[in-house]
């Protein structure tokens, strides 16, 4: 089982451990995600989960050719694994995976929505669900998936912190720019380093147009965001958009130099997330007005109830 006592059918103490490493190293964009992966179907060739893992870094990296090899060694896997054999969550989330890898995102999303109303402790199945409602462009899934889970966890658990910057990303994308940040930052508080939590502030500060308290935020904490991880690129984009934007040429020079040594410092293969969508242009999410901010739904007991006004999803 994992640390939430959810089966893990056929994987051993050694491969469970490589599953949290990678775990936790998917919820922070670590390089090492890939390797503990790796590790898990190495340690336990029979482990649905540890294939399910490897199906969705296949995926997530948004490569074409990652893909296909992840169709074909996922193919093999279930051509040869009695499905009767694994537990319901483990039968959900495999469905989830080869659904995508045959190219129904959407449905996808849906299947693991499902596994975290069942499960709402099951981190991987609120990661990957949040990826796709990001990939998809759903506002309120981003809002709702997680915050409609969070009631269910520990605020003392390692894996807490990271739910909060992805609920936090949620709430901006929903126009809940002030309430956005507050959660951000409480995430980020809690690991430095956790460059979703880092993305979610950076995104409320584009929204309103403080692209100074943006620069500023972000120069605070730049080996935070910018060393090791697969959302470095990313975030100096949006560095980039700051400088541009308050015409700080000091700034934007600076945004040039850090968009160079963030790109040398990300881990392969996954430089390129996130996808160009997320980012825009440089002229035109310049030219774009922030949409005017929704009320801000407070995080505190009923935290898991999540507000349902309408929303705009940001371009940056």
């Amino acid at each position: 089982m994992d640390r939430h006592a959810h089966v893990l059918s056929g994987t051993s103490d050694e491969a469970a451990r490589h599953y949290e490493r990678a775990l936790s190293a998917l919820l922070f964009f670590r390089g090492e995600v890939a390797d503990e992966a790796q590790a898990m179907v190495a340690a336990s060739p029979d482990s649905a989960m540890a294939h399910v893992f490897g199906a969705y870094l296949g995926l997530l990296g948004t490569e074409e050719k990652d893909a296909a090899a992840a169709r074909r060694s996922f193919s093999a896997f279930r051509g040869a694994v009695d499905p009767a054999g694994l537990s319901p969550r483990e039968q959900m989330h495999a469905a989830a995976a080869e659904t995508w890898l045959e190219g129904n995102m959407l449905r996808a999303g849906e299947i693991l929505g499902e596994i975290s109303t069942e499960s709402p402790r099951d981190a991987l199945a609120l990661a990957v669900g949040h990826q796709i409602d990001f990939f998809t462009g759903d506002a309120q899934r981003l809002r709702d998936r997680i915050g409609g889970a969070l009631s269910s966890w520990d605020g003392d658990d390692p894996h807490f912190g990271p739910l909060l910057g992805m609920y936090a990303f949620g709430l901006e994308e929903a126009g809940h720019y002030g309430h956005a940040e507050e959660v951000g930052l409480q995430a980020v508080e809690r690991h430095p380093r956790d460059v979703w939590g880092i993305h979610a502030v950076v995104h409320t500060y584009e929204m309103r147009g403080l692209f100074g308290e943006g620069i500023r935020y972000m120069d605070a904490r730049t080996e935070d965001w910018t060393d090791g991880n697969y959302l470095s690129v990313h975030n100096a984009w949006h560095y980039a958009l700051y400088a541009l934007e308050a015409a700080a040429s000091n700034a934007s020079s600076a945004s040039t130099t850090t968009l160079s040594t963030t790109r040398r410092r990300t881990p392969s293969p996954w430089n390129s997330w996130m996808p160009p969508p997320c980012c825009g242009g440089f002229s035109w999410s310049t030219s774009t007005s922030s949409p005017v901010g929704l009320p801000s739904p407070r995080l505190g007991p009923g935290v898991g109830t999540a507000p349902t006004t309408p929303s705009t999803m940001s371009t940056p």
